[in-house]
């Protein structure tokens, strides 16, 4: 059994490709892979307390920097160094918080479909004018395709630059990137976006509110820092999260993909929250809850797949340092 999976998994990324060992893997106990699987039920609880932390730490990154500059008399030296690390917690958090719409676009929010969009677009969407039907439409498509032309997320075909840094940064990818998901939309001839309609004036009222409440009473920091958090860290953390997770060292050709498996941490769970740290994971068992995906892994490394499974551990750093690329 060990040789026909090794053989198969060569180039593994997909659920397709592992579709054809689910029905033989199984641990050194006899459990079997299939059986297992359909035991991985989302564990709801932790998913809502993620999501409120993730929102308690923006809002007390926000007000943490009304605080201060009240407490400074706007001392300009302070300023210099809270606005610049405010601008990172608060650009760090609204990712964190975003990451929640990919578990929902899988449906793994709520138990009921309806609600589940509801409360995404309502607690996730919001801060980043993105409605879940319309991303899942994309992303979908990124399970399928994954390292060829046609996937939806290309971001890990761009070499890892100083260029590609500065563009993230700007919102320049951010802009090409809404640009395209639109164009692709459009070719959706079954698309439709009923809760579109109130995702826009959501996040446009909910930023407007973090950036205009503390310019209006003088704590000019908080919206400095927000502003720059979102068009700004938010993208940049965005993109070359994405990049690390699935660009080869050695691409074997222009769209060439991977998936890679992070060591755990305190930066990997923030930078990699709601599974995104676990992603091979996640591309063998798309519709597996990031809340038990460590159970997977576990699982798998008890199995033939476990020296495959290890080939894939890696750490953002060394990843960074990998990829890097000097122009």
């Amino acid at each position: 059994m060990k040789s026909v999976i090794d053989d198969a998994l060569a180039s593994l990324n997909s659920r397709e490709e592992f579709s054809i060992k689910r029905a033989v893997l199984a641990t050194s106990d006899g459990t079997k892979y299939i059986e297992f699987i359909r035991t991985l039920k989302p564990n709801y609880f932790v998913v809502w307390r993620d999501i409120t932390l993730g929102h308690c730490a923006l809002w007390l990154s926000w007000l943490s920097l009304i605080l201060v500059q009240s407490l400074s008399s706007n001392n300009w030296l302070v300023g210099t160094i809270c606005i610049p690390l405010g601008a990172v917690l608060i650009g760090l958090a609204i990712n964190y918080v975003n990451f929640f719409l990919h578990e929902a676009a899988h449906y793994n929010i709520s138990g009921s479909r309806e609600t589940n969009d509801l409360l995404s677009n309502l607690f996730i969407g919001s801060f980043a004018n993105a409605d879940v039907g319309d991303y899942r439409l994309i992303h979908f498509d990124h399970h399928r395709h994954l390292g060829t032309d046609r996937d939806t997320e290309p971001a890990y075909q761009s070499a890892l630059t100083a260029r590609y840094l500065f563009e993230s940064f700007f919102g320049i990818k951010a802009f090409r990137t809404i640009l395209e998901r639109r164009r692709r939309l459009q070719t959706v001839s079954k698309h439709q976006s009923s809760e579109r309609s109130w995702v826009t004036p959501s996040f446009i009222a909910l930023n407007g509110s973090a950036v205009l409440f503390p310019f209006l009473t003088g704590h000019w920091w908080a919206s400095v820092s927000w502003t720059i958090g979102l068009v700004g860290f938010f993208p940049l953390s965005c993109a070359v999260r994405q990049l690390l997770e699935h660009r080869p060292v050695e691409p074997l050709s222009a769209h060439a993909g991977t998936t890679r498996i992070f060591q755990p941490g305190l930066f990997c769970t923030i930078f990699g929250g709601a599974g995104f740290d676990r992603h091979f994971l996640h591309h063998l068992e798309p519709q597996v809850s990031y809340t038990r995906l460590k159970e997977l892994e576990q699982f798998l490394l008890d199995t033939p797949l476990k020296g495959l499974i290890q080939e894939r551990y890696s750490t953002y750093l060394s990843a960074f340092v990998r990829l890097y690329e000097r122009e």
